[in-house]
């Protein structure tokens, strides 16, 4: 069966130091290898793997927030294929 195969791109974020009130986007590029009828959810995350903001289940190819707390942050997304139901 396919796999699914994502590419991001980011535009002023990196998993290092960001202070309260910065802000960032996170962009996917390209998703591969399923149906194209795709949704995602994003997530954003602290060191310890706490869940500061997100966005699920959703059409939207970018992510945009602002930093709630200073530190190292995660941002992750998760690629569903609604015909397939593979992640």
């Amino acid at each position: 069966s396919p796999t699914l195969t994502v590419k991001v791109g980011v535009s002023n974020f990196s998993p290092d130091y960001h202070m309260i009130g910065a802000g960032a986007n996170v962009d996917l590029v390209t998703v591969s290898g399923g149906s194209g009828n795709y949704t995602y959810s994003w997530y954003l995350k602290n060191s310890n793997g706490v869940e500061l903001t997100s966005n699920k289940n959703t059409a939207s190819t970018s992510f945009s927030f602002i930093c709630s707390q200073a530190g190292v942050l995660t941002a992750e997304c998760v690629v569903t294929d609604n015909t397939t139901g593979k992640t």
